[in-house]
């Protein structure tokens, strides 16, 4: 079989993790290296998704490629779980933290956080930009809450339903930044974020039109 050699020191074989698992399990030592490697791969998938949202989100926590390495390891991802689960783990994850982690700093430093952000915003508008770090945090909480069902064959139709909710609502706040950069009521800079919510709901509505979460469950 031949391997795939990858920048993390690892190496995966070019068929499926599910098959590497089938064809070890009579053997001790076939079985252990196959559940090290499934670690490794795991690990680095977590850090290419992390890596990913950290080029297109504006933060970067240091906590980020941990969690969701973590959470690849031990959020009832069994081994030979196909790149496609791994994939709806990590988006899930990436896109559940990032909203968690910019929806803190908008509460507890939201002036900063605008900052870091690149933008500019007054003192007195304040109230309003924690106002909104509250709505992401509360967004971020329901993509954390679609991660864990990912593997569940029965939560298949609750995932489905966050992917709609979630898509709708960032489209709605992309379609809302993109006429207000076009008025000239928000500075270009606010196109960053557009961006990024218009890349997720491309992303789900894709999947959702595939059946990629019924599939991922199945």
């Amino acid at each position: 079989m031949r391997l795939i050699e990858v920048d993390s020191g690892s190496c995966i074989g070019v068929h499926s993790l599910r098959s590497l698992s089938i064809a070890t399990q009579s053997h001790p030592r076939g079985r252990v290296e196959c559940e090290r490697n499934f670690s490794s791969t795991a690990e680095y998938a977590a850090t290419i998704v992390s890596r990913f949202f950290a080029e297109v989100f504006p933060f970067r926590p240091p906590a980020l490629a941990f969690l969701c390495s973590f959470a690849f390891s031990h959020l009832n991802i069994a081994r030979g779980d196909s790149l496609k689960d791994l994939f709806l783990l990590g988006y899930q994850l990436a896109a559940g933290l990032s909203e968690v982690f910019t929806g803190a700093f908008l509460i507890l430093a939201p002036v900063f956080t605008i900052q870091l952000m690149g933008l500019a915003a007054s003192p007195e508008s304040a109230p309003f930009l924690s106002l909104i770090g509250a709505f992401m945090l509360a967004v971020g909480l329901v993509y954390l809450y679609g991660a864990l069902l990912v593997r569940r064959t029965r939560g298949a139709g609750r995932l489905e339903a966050v992917w709609l909710l979630t898509a709708m609502i960032r489209s709605s706040v992309a379609i809302f930044i993109l006429d207000e950069v076009l008025k000239g009521n928000l500075p270009g800079g606010w196109l960053v974020i557009a961006i990024f919510d218009g890349i997720c709901v491309l992303i789900q509505a894709r999947g959702l039109r595939r059946g990629w979460l019924t599939h991922a469950a199945s």
